[in-house]
C-alpha cells in the first residue's frame, strides 16, 4: 500500500484492516476472496474514488477492468440481500464487497461510478 505523504492519506486498501460485517464471510469465486464492509464505513465520494473511514481510499484507476467491458470496475446488485457493489482489486485478488442498507446511498455511489468515467456490471 502506497502512502500520499501530502495529505496523510493511504492509497489502496488493507483487507487486513477492514471491519467484517461476518468474520466467517470469505467466498472463493475464480480464486478470488471476497470481503464484506459496510457502507456506513464511506466518509465520502472524491474525485476518482471513496474514502472511507480510518484514512482509506479506494482509488477508481486501480482496480481491475473486465475485458469485455472497458471501464467496468465493478459488479453490482441493487435487489441483493443486502444490495452491494463488488469492487475488482487485482493487487490483493480479492474483491471488496460494499453492502448497503439504504437504496438511496446505493444510488449515490452508482451515480459516482458513473460521473467519474466508469461503470459496474448489473447481475440482477
Amino acid at each position: 500500500m502506497e502512502k500520499n505523504t501530502d495529505n496523510g492519506i493511504q492509497r489502496g486498501f488493507s483487507f487486513d484492516e477492514i471491519q467484517y460485517i461476518d468474520t466467517d464471510f470469505d467466498i472463493h469465486l475464480s480464486e478470488r476472496i471476497e470481503k464484506e464492509i459496510s457502507a456506513q464505513e464511506i466518509e465520502e465520494l472524491i474525485e476518482g474514488g471513496i474514502a472511507f473511514t480510518k484514512n482509506r481510499v479506494l482509488v477508481f484507476e486501480e482496480c481491475e477492468q473486465m475485458e469485455q467491458w472497458e471501464g467496468c470496475i465493478a459488479l453490482r446488485d441493487i435487489i441483493g440481500n443486502p444490495p452491494y457493489f463488488a469492487f475488482f482489486y487485482p493487487s490483493q485478488k480479492q474483491r471488496l464487497r460494499i453492502v448497503f442498507d439504504n437504496e438511496n446511498a446505493f444510488h449515490r455511489l452508482y451515480m459516482h461510478i458513473e460521473a467519474s468515467g466508469y461503470h459496474s456490471f448489473d447481475l440482477s
